[in-house]
């Protein structure tokens, strides 16, 4: 079963001093005029635009900068915007090919099964996937409000696809944009086959993945000891 969520907890805030209750204020507001652009016609449209986007850069192994993505959260998009979940069948030829890459243990499964779903993605998560994004266009996306715990379908969040794709500069950024809670969270995450992060990792043959579990470990390590990782 996955676990809850930081922001689903009901005594998240009740440590919470005045002085974070003002900032935490302020970017509720700057949370909720996010919102409402997205809702607008122009964002909505925009939002579709930015998830084209991604998963045009996706199927050509392309990866993309903060400045790219901008053009479209300029125009009111949601930077929290999810993929589709839609059966296989439907994109057939796109989305086995996504499928098949991003889970490779599912690749029988997957040809047999039509009714099998796949989405969810976001552009924090795709970003993740590629080794040669630059920690410092993860950073803007977290800065601008992209989701270190959101999930996909398959309950990978983005930590999963970081740590299955070698890329170190994702790890590191989540790591360093987290609360500790958040750690806690991406840390015992699992997915729809009970594999953590670190599992993942684990089990990647990727030219980076023994680096990505260092920094995995380290960041559990911190959360052992210290009890937060920020």
């Amino acid at each position: 079963m996955p676990h809850s969520r930081p922001e689903d907890n009901d005594d998240a805030s009740a440590a919470t001093t005045a002085g974070a209750a003002g900032a935490g204020a302020a970017g509720a507001g700057a949370t909720d005029a996010a919102a409402d652009a997205a809702a607008s016609p122009e964002g909505a449209k925009a939002t579709t635009e930015l998830l084209d986007f991604i998963m045009d850069r996706w199927n050509e192994e392309k990866t993309f900068t903060f400045k790219q993505l901008d053009k479209f959260l300029s125009k009111g998009a949601d930077i929290n915007a999810q993929t589709p979940v839609e059966p296989v069948e439907v994109r057939a030829g796109c989305v086995c090919a996504l499928v098949c890459a991003t889970h490779p243990h599912q690749h029988v499964e997957l040809q047999n099964d039509p009714d099998q779903l796949v989405g969810g993605m976001t552009a924090l998560m795709v970003a993740c996937a590629f080794p040669t994004t630059k920690k410092g266009d993860l950073m803007s996306m977290l800065s601008h409000g992209a989701s270190l715990v959101s999930a996909d379908h398959d309950e990978w969040t983005p930590l999963h696809w970081a740590a299955h794709y070698g890329s170190v500069a994702g790890v590191e950024a989540l790591v360093d944009n987290a609360t500790g809670e958040e750690i806690r969270f991406l840390l015992a995450a699992t997915d729809a086959k009970g594999k953590t992060a670190l599992d993942l990792a684990k089990a990647s043959s990727h030219a980076n993945s023994a680096a990505v579990v260092e920094k995995i470990e380290a960041a559990a390590a911190c959360v052992t000891v210290v009890g937060l990782c920020v």
